[in-house]
């Protein structure tokens, strides 16, 4: 079972629906709980991911110059 849910997974990186750090914390959980025998959950991550921030919410708004 967690063979494919890192195919999943590794999938969802693949297209960008899921950000670096989701990917590395998710696979380390999930390879963890295969070598310790555990059934794994599937990664939250993969029911849908919505980025916390856009790029425009991330630029500021600087002020413009006075016409003179």
């Amino acid at each position: 079972m967690s063979t494919s849910l890192l195919r999943r997974l590794a999938q969802a990186y693949a297209e960008q629906r899921i950000d670096r750090r989701t990917y590395i914390h998710e696979r380390r959980r999930l390879i963890d709980e295969a070598v310790a025998g555990v059934d794994s959950q599937p990664p939250q991550a993969l029911e849908g991911y919505a980025p916390t921030s856009s790029l425009l919410e991330q630029t500021i708004a600087l002020p413009r110059e006075e016409d003179e």
